[in-house]
Formats: C-alpha cells, sequence, structure tokens
C-alpha cells in the first residue's frame, strides 16, 4: 500500500507593514525593544530624519521608543546592531545606514568640518518648538472730514504682525509685517464713534495717509482701484556663528473704493528672516572665508542686523502686553543677541542712533486677541 506524503507548500515570507510586500531577512530591521520589523528601504528614512532626543524615536506601529535596530540578518542567524543615544554609538560612529546624511563624521573632515556636525546634532536635541503668530495694533485714529455738505469718516490703522517657528532642521523663521490701513467711509453717529475710538486725531491720520500716498507714488495705483506688489532682492549673511542668514522683503498696496462713496487704502511690508545652522562647510575654513559679509556676491549684514533688531523689539513689546509668553529660544537665532555698540546705519525709520523700529512701537500698543494664536 503506498503512502502520499501531504503537500509541501514553501514558506512565504512576511509582508512589511509599510508597503504591504514580502519582506526578505536580508532587507529587514528589527527594532529594540518592540521586535516590529520592516524593511529597511520603507523605513530607513523615518530612522535617519532628526529628532530633538532619541526618546521622540519611536515605533511607528505600537509607539515605543527604539532604543536599538537589528539588520543585516544573517543564514547562521547573526546581525549587526545599532544603538541609539548619545552616550551609545553616535559619538564615534562615522557613518552607517541610519545617520542622516548630514550628520555622518567621515574620515577624509577636516576638525573643524567634524566639529560643525557635533554641533549640529546638539543643537537638533536642543531645538524648542516654537509656532506662533501675533498681532499688535500700534494706532487706531480718526476723524471728520467735511467738504460741502458732505461728512465722511477718515478712520487710520496701524498694525504689526509678527509669526515665528522654530524648528528641529536647525531653523528659525521669522515673519515680521507692517500694515497700515485709511478707511473713509460715511458715517451718521459721529457721537457713537467718538465713544468707540476716543477723540478726534487729524494729525495721526495724516501722517498715516501720508505714509500710504508715498507707497502709491511710487506703485502708481489707479484711482479707479487695484492692486500691485514689489519684491525686493534677497539679502544674504553668514555670522560669527556659522548660521546662515536670509531677508526677503515684498510690499504690497491695494485700493479699492466703495459703491458708497467711500474708499480703502492699504499697505503692507513683509520682511521674511531665515536662519539655519548646517553641517556642510563654508566655502574654506580661513576666517575670511568663513564669516564673509555676503554670499554669491550679495551683501546682506548691515540689512539682517536691522530686521534682527526690529524683531527683538517687537518681541520684547509682545512678552510686556502678554506676560505668560515663554519668550523666543536661542538655539538657532542671533535675533536675542545684544545689539553691538558699533553701528553703520541709524534706524530705518527716523535716522537716530536707537535700536531699530523702536520709535513706532507706542506705549498704547495692544495685542489684538481676537486674531488666534498658532
Amino acid at each position: 500500500m503506498s503512502t502520499t506524503n501531504p503537500e509541501q507548500h514553501p514558506t512565504t515570507p512576511p509582508d512589511c507593514s509599510i508597503c504591504l510586500e514580502p519582506r526578505f531577512p536580508s532587507t529587514s530591521v528589527a527594532l529594540v525593544p518592540c521586535t516590529h520589523a520592516f524593511d529597511l528601504s520603507c523605513i530607513h528614512h523615518y530612522l535617519t530624519k532628526p529628532v530633538r532626543s532619541t526618546a521622540d524615536r519611536k515605533c511607528p506601529l505600537c509607539r515605543q521608543p527604539i532604543t536599538a535596530i537589528k539588520y543585516n540578518f544573517a543564514a547562521s542567524g547573526s546581525c549587526d546592531t545599532y544603538t541609539f543615544g548619545p552616550n551609545q554609538a553616535e559619538p564615534h560612529l562615522l557613518s552607517g545606514p541610519f545617520i542622516a546624511v548630514d550628520e555622518e563624521i567621515r574620515i577624509d573632515m577636516t576638525p573643524a568640518q567634524k566639529a560643525r556636525v557635533i554641533e549640529l546634532r546638539r543643537l537638533r536635541r536642543i531645538e524648542d518648538y516654537v509656532d506662533q503668530y501675533f498681532c499688535l495694533r500700534l494706532e487706531r485714529v480718526w476723524y471728520l472730514s467735511t467738504k460741502g455738505d458732505e461728512i465722511k469718516v477718515v478712520l487710520a490703522q496701524n498694525f504689526i504682525m509678527l509669526t515665528v517657528r522654530q524648528s528641529n532642521t536647525p531653523r528659525t523663521m521669522t515673519r515680521l509685517g507692517r500694515l497700515n490701513i485709511v478707511e473713509t467711509f460715511i458715517k451718521d453717529d459721529a457721537e457713537a464713534l467718538e465713544k468707540d475710538l476716543g477723540p478726534q486725531n487729524p494729525r495721526a491720520v495724516e501722517r498715516i495717509k501720508r505714509e500710504i500716498e508715498e507707497v502709491d507714488g511710487m506703485m502708481r495705483i489707479p484711482r479707479e482701484g487695484g492692486n500691485k506688489e514689489l519684491f525686493e532682492r534677497p539679502m544674504f549673511k553668514i555670522d560669527r556663528r556659522g548660521v546662515r542668514c536670509s531677508v526677503n522683503t515684498r510690499m504690497n498696496f491695494t485700493r479699492t473704493n466703495h459703491w458708497e462713496g467711500g474708499e480703502s487704502l492699504m499697505f503692507e511690508r513683509t520682511t521674511d528672516l531665515c536662519e539655519e545652522y548646517k553641517a556642510e562647510p563654508l566655502c574654506t575654513l580661513d576666517d575670511d572665508d568663513l564669516f564673509p559679509e555676503s554670499v554669491g556676491g550679495i551683501g546682506g549684514g548691515e540689512t539682517i542686523r536691522l530686521v534682527r533688531e526690529e524683531i527683538q523689539g517687537i518681541l520684547e513689546t509682545i512678552a510686556l502686553v502678554k506676560p505668560d509668553w515663554r519668550g523666543l529660544e536661542r538655539a538657532i537665532t542671533g535675533i536675542m543677541e545684544p545689539v553691538p555698540a558699533g553701528r553703520e546705519t541709524g534706524c530705518e525709520y527716523c535716522g537716530k542712533w536707537h535700536r531699530n523700529g523702536d520709535c513706532q512701537l507706542e506705549p498704547g500698543v495692544t495685542l489684538i486677541e481676537n486674531l488666534h494664536e498658532l
């Protein structure tokens, strides 16, 4: 009597939980201590992206912190192990499959280049996250304009808007906006308006209106209304800490005519400051080349200094009107650095030799609470 052996089925490799494709031992990565395994190509980016601390690097399935990784599984059952942590594998590892490209320390690097990579690693671990938006109203003034039997209200407002973002790239991005608005409209109940806005102040209104009209003359917006934007060329600088800085400025002017005979003039000047620390060597390592006044032939040291000073004054004002705000971290920014004694130019707004923009911060500045704070 013949016997038939049960049918033999080949062993099917398990699937990767990310791509759902078969996962083979030679290309697998096992996380410690949770033992969840993935295909190396699927999880490589996740394991090498910068994080503030090793505790933030967690398994994508169970969210348990990863302390080590096992890979290069051999037929004999052996494997290689990479251990995360500043006091374990990272200080003496030159390069490897689980080190970000810009954090690799190669044999051909000079001591200064290696020190810069180590500084980048350190900054990525201490960099704090900040993502906030503030709007400060500097002025809200008005007066009644009379032409024959026609009485109109002229209302002028002056705002400062500031957005601050810090990330573990490591990078600090700051957007500073100054907004002037002048509106003309018909209002019958002047007493109610005075109760809401206070006494009339035609001098302040005309000052704000004159500033807007100067821009209007430069941009030449038609009287029937329109909008125009102007961009100033970007400015670049590498400061003494090796932080790469760039400034971009945009100006926007809008004129709107209302059907009842009113008019709105709006001028906004937006300045973006980006400060970033990178591991790449900067030109050569000679002092004269490491901290140039310009990058690619474009000078911007003085421009960036003025922008930093202006933002510093605004942040100090925010701290006064919002005591619970914890302030801006200094890890990757020169904004909170002390203002240097030697100056090349005075304040952009008044020409006097004080911190740039301080003369624009009126004592009655208020935080606009009805605008969201990220």
